[in-house]
């Protein structure tokens, strides 16, 4: 089968939880396999899901015009993480002054990308560390969401890129599938951003907690996307009828 399903995962930037999530869905799917079953229940020759889907992922503030107009939302969000983690003295910010005065604007504008200038970079490393702890790596160009006619559903860490997305495709492009990563494995809550934190454990935590959501998030899809009556081996473990699988992943990857 020709690899003509997308799921691409989103989150603010494209810099850490839509980049772990990409390399934990692409590293599944090469140690997965789907198995049809006909009318009877048979089972049918199983289907490489490497061949068959792919992960990628995307910002949805991640492109440059972003950061050109910060709103203050944004401005006060940014302050709040760099000082609370001790990456910058801590900053006041006047709501009025920011939308009404042009110098104060521009100088706390320039202040906040300052502070991005700080936080991203670290927030790429520990994104890294956390995906080489268990053998991934991931692509380090940050991509800006658009509107494609070849992804056939989407997913956000938080109910806000669902809403982002959802503008994104409102022109009238082909629509895909848009929700939350946890709705769409079916568990509740968000997974919410770390940029700022400094703490190597919380990327872990955030690495963990996909590593559990993206099987279900690929059996899901198989069942509904691919074939109505699919069945998806999980953990390199075939539950219906034994089938040689690829493991090319270090054994710690896969949780108890």
């Amino acid at each position: 089968m020709a690899l003509n399903h997308i799921i691409e995962v989103c989150c603010t930037g494209n810099n850490g939880r839509s980049k772990i999530a990409e390399a934990v869905g692409n590293a599944y799917t090469r140690n997965m396999r789907i198995f049809r079953w006909d009318q009877d229940y048979l089972p049918l020759p199983g289907i490489d899901l490497e061949d068959t889907i792919r992960f990628i992922s995307s910002g949805t503030r991640a492109g440059p015009e972003h950061d050109a107009h910060l709103p203050y939302d944004k401005v006060a969000s940014i302050f709040r993480s760099a000082s609370s983690h001790g990456l910058m003295k801590p900053a006041s910010l006047d709501k009025d002054k920011y939308e009404h005065d042009p110098d104060y604007h521009a100088a706390m504008q320039e202040r906040a990308h300052m502070a991005f200038r700080i936080l991203r970079p670290i927030e790429a490393a520990l994104r890294n560390s956390s995906l080489y702890d268990v053998g991934l790596t991931c692509d380090e160009a940050r991509v800006q969401t658009t509107a494609r006619g070849d992804v056939s559903l989407v997913l956000g860490m938080e109910q806000k890129h669902v809403d982002q997305v959802n503008e994104i495709y409102s022109s009238g492009a082909k629509r895909p599938l848009i929700t939350m990563v946890t709705e769409y494995a079916g568990v509740a809550g968000e997974i919410p951003d770390a940029i700022g934190n400094t703490d190597p454990h919380v990327y872990a935590a955030i690495r963990g907690r996909l590593i559990d959501l993206m099987p279900k998030v690929i059996d899901r899809y198989a069942k509904e996307f691919i074939n109505r009556k699919a069945r998806t081996s999980y953990y390199n473990v075939d539950f219906y009828g034994k089938c040689p699988l690829r493991s090319d992943l270090p054994p710690h990857f896969f949780p108890d």
